[in-house]
């Protein structure tokens, strides 16, 4: 009891200091990113301007845009209760929504399924998917939302997990479910963590691919560059001993998400977006200026310890490995059709270096598309990434196997009603 207060007051002081250098890092760097946190504050976006306090739940979004949303719970085969929702239109008569194939988003490092719903009704990704009249599915891995068939976040044991596990368990248990449900194969669309889990899963279970007819990867954390940042880069060399005195063996620096629920929104967001940004290495010089108030709505989300130290041994290797290292994912194990899309301004991962790895491993490479100058989030939040992502993805997936928008109700649309 003693050791996680302390834990939890010294990881506390850690996050208020990089907060700080964050500040003093735009000072020193670029003063014009205090017109940012002016923005942060004092939004033009009518949007933004609502928001009271952060939200963890893409409900509140959907709804304010004119969506419903269905809300399902998937259990894994280790016990934890999964959130996964399905977003529909909100004018469609219930028992008559036209459901076109159906695809799954999955989100990335210390965030949920809001990230593909947060940037505005004409530029979020699901939204899109939805208004193209694809069957959209969100995923949330484990711990997004606290739920075990047995366990609580009070157990250690509740947080004994890394990539392996949402590459195991997590990502089958959510394709699984929806091919189930829809009685189809699924595309399955991750974003960086979100596809790193999705190469672990195809790796051990090579199977899965029965259920996939597409798997594409934004972003994509294969191969992951050393982290800039020197904090990143000391932790990555703390022996394991002193790494767990440190942070503890549950959530990832808990006072994160208290300061996300007492907050004022407007000024939780400047905290997030300084602190990641300044850790990471990004910007936002290609999102539309208003918005990082809603898109900070749904980050951070709870992850545990285990798992950073996971990613800080992956970037220390270069390539995605298991926990113990020892385990490898090779590529050649892929048996569906896979599509790439990644950021030629992306510091965090090596798009290309993937694509070629495919090709020589003999992976069914059926697209992929650098853009210049995008960095790791602009695939998903940049103004133009309607144009330069959301577009050529509907385009291939019109493309390959049929996989067209439904454009009116058929007697199997009604069969696959829910």
């Amino acid at each position: 009891m003693v050791i996680g207060y302390v834990q939890f007051v010294v990881t506390t002081f850690l996050l208020f200091i990089l907060v700080l250098c964050a500040y003093l890092n735009n000072i020193k760097e670029k003063l014009r990113d205090w017109t940012e946190i002016y923005e942060i504050l004092f939004p033009h976006d009518k949007f933004s301007q609502k928001l009271c306090k952060p939200h963890d739940s893409v409900r509140w979004c959907a709804e304010k845009f004119g969506y419903d949303v269905e809300e399902h719970v998937v259990k894994t085969d280790d016990g934890y209760l999964l959130h996964v929702e399905r977003i529909s239109k909100k004018d469609q008569k219930k028992k008559l929504k036209v459901r076109g194939p159906p695809i799954i988003l999955q989100h990335g490092l210390f965030q949920s399924s809001g990230i593909f719903v947060v940037a505005n009704k004409k530029s979020s990704l699901a939204f899109y998917l939805v208004d193209q009249r694809y069957d959209v599915w969100l995923g949330n891995n484990r711990c997004v939302y606290e739920k075990h068939q047995e366990m609580t976040g009070k157990d250690i044991a509740y947080w004994n997990w890394s990539l392996d596990e949402l590459g195991r368990f997590d990502f089958p248990a959510i394709v699984k479910f929806v091919a189930k449900t829809t009685r189809q194969k699924v595309v399955y669309c991750g974003h960086s963590q979100g596809n790193a889990q999705a190469f672990v899963g195809l790796a051990v279970h090579p199977e899965l691919a029965e259920h996939i007819r597409l798997f594409v990867a934004m972003a994509p954390a294969y191969f992951v560059n050393d982290f800039a940042h020197w904090s990143l880069r000391y932790l990555a060399t703390v022996p394991d001993k002193y790494y767990w005195m440190l942070f503890g063996t549950k959530s990832f620096i808990p006072i994160m998400h208290l300061c996300q629920t007492y907050f004022p929104a407007r000024v939780f967001c400047s905290f997030a977006y300084s602190m990641f940004a300044y850790l990471f290495g990004w910007t936002s010089d290609r999102w539309k200026k208003g918005r990082k108030p809603a898109i900070f709505m749904t980050t951070p989300r709870p992850i545990s310890t285990k798992l950073i130290q996971h990613w800080l041994r992956i970037s220390k290797f270069g390539k995605l490995s298991g926990y113990n290292a020892s385990e490898d994912y090779p590529l050649g194990n892929i048996r569906c059709p896979v599509a790439v899309f990644w950021g030629k301004g992306d510091s965090l991962v090596d798009g290309f270096k993937l694509v070629e790895s495919l090709k020589n491993d003999g992976v069914n490479l059926v697209y992929s598309k650098g853009i210049d100058n995008y960095e790791h989030m602009d695939i998903l939040w940049a103004e133009d990434a309607l144009c330069n992502v959301f577009e050529p993805f509907v385009g291939l997936l019109s493309d390959i196997n049929g996989l067209k928008p439904v454009t009116k109700l058929s007697t199997q649309d009604v069969i696959s009603l829910v």
